[in-house]
């Protein structure tokens, strides 16, 4: 029985990974072409006159989307299953950790489209930080300075943090053989038609709400409420949660009731954002 829960939560890393993995692939060409000084009109030029540029995007936008929803999925699942457990404490943390990092890069993958869906979210996160007492202002000029420097240090941070989030998952988490293996090749191919024919444009957000991705609508909505500071709490209170199963094993339905309600009530948040 242990053996094939083993083998369920090992298939949605196996996803999740291989998602990552086409993310950095597709990433590479973007990289050489993409310019922080002229954001806007370097995306615009990846996508009409390099080759294949606008696939590419597409696919490195939908792979990270993939990653985030197989990561959220294989950290529910090790938790549903009791398979923290059995993980070492820094293989735990690792994955844990990791994830917020991926909500970062994504975040910061966001902005550098440059488009004015992007460039509102980095404003909002930016007056975010600037109202968090004492670091505030530390945390807006080492994560973001888009209102000093533009998107360059967004930029840096996406390649170092992908960089850093590649080397702890291979390292301390995930065994490389388990992966590249012939039999889960389909998992690297799978994604790559949605790529060609699933296309994803610049958005203006004229005659519509403007917001950022997905995962920040909550905080978005929660921001008319409750004071940046607090919002910014809420926001790594899921990853203290997280962490405190390798800590506190016994309390571990405890742990996941406010897990849960967390969970349904930053839901219920972001879902009122659009009727609001």
């Amino acid at each position: 029985m242990r053996s094939e829960v083993g083998k369920i939560n090992i298939k949605v890393s196996i996803l999740s990974t291989s998602s990552f993995i086409i993310c950095l692939i597709s990433g590479i060409p973007l990289a050489f072409h993409y310019q922080s000084q002229n954001p806007l009109l370097s995306v615009l030029n990846i996508e009409v006159n390099i080759a294949f540029g606008g696939f590419f995007r597409n696919l490195h936008y939908l792979s990270a989307q993939l990653t985030l929803l197989f990561m959220t999925l294989h950290l529910f699942d090790s938790i549903y299953k009791g398979l923290f457990k059995l993980k070492r404490l820094l293989s735990w943390g690792v994955l844990v950790l990791t994830y917020p990092l991926l909500l970062f890069i994504t975040f910061t993958g966001y902005l550098l489209r440059a488009d004015e869906m992007g460039d509102f979210a980095g404003t909002i996160a930016e007056n975010m930080f600037l109202e968090i007492p004492f670091i505030g202002a530390y945390l807006q000029a080492l994560l973001l300075a888009k209102s000093q420097v533009g998107l360059t240090k967004v930029y840096l941070w996406h390649l170092i943090l992908s960089f850093l989030v590649t080397l702890g998952l291979f390292i301390w988490h995930i065994k490389p053989k388990v992966i590249f293996r012939w039999e889960n090749l389909f998992y690297f191919l799978w994604i790559i038609p949605i790529g060609v024919f699933w296309k994803f444009p610049l958005i203006p957000f004229e005659g519509e709400k403007a917001r950022g991705p997905w995962f920040f609508i909550g905080a978005q909505q929660l921001l008319k409420f409750l004071s940046p500071s607090l919002v910014f709490f809420l926001l790594l209170l899921p990853v203290l949660l997280l962490l405190s199963y390798a800590f506190l094993p016994k309390y571990a339905k405890i742990l996941s009731f406010f897990l849960i309600t967390y969970i349904i009530i930053y839901s219920m948040f972001s879902i009122w954002f659009f009727f609001d």
